[in-house]
């Protein structure tokens, strides 16, 4: 789910996944269709000449994909070691995350907004 949560807008090709995470495009495949099931992805295909190309995309209409990658979110944020950093060198007294990454609506462009 993590290429989905970090490109939500973009289309995956199954070779691009699979690489990307380093697993056979079989294994991916099986982990997709499931998603596929589940409602988290979408999937259209692609005619290239006589052959069709699967394409995924994350489902950003799908209330609980946007509750799974605002945890995503929050838990790159916490393994990122800014929010100690932030602690440590700031000491503020509360550190609120929002906006469009602590809803889970962020895309590739989004910035990731902290207030202390």
């Amino acid at each position: 789910m993590e290429i989905f949560f970090n490109e939500p807008t973009k289309y995956h090709y199954l070779i691009d996944i699979s690489r990307k995470i380093k697993l056979a495009h079989t294994s991916v495949k099986d982990v997709l269709n499931e998603l596929i099931k589940e409602e988290l992805i979408l999937k259209i295909v692609e005619k290239k000449g006589r052959r069709n190309f699967p394409l995924y995309k994350a489902n950003l209409s799908e209330k609980r994909f946007k509750r799974y990658k605002r945890i995503f979110n929050i838990y790159s944020l916490l393994e990122s070691g800014l929010i100690e950093y932030i602690e440590e060198k700031l000491s503020p007294k509360s550190v609120v995350l929002f906006g469009s990454y602590e809803h889970g609506d962020d895309d590739e462009e989004s910035d990731i907004e902290i207030y202390l």
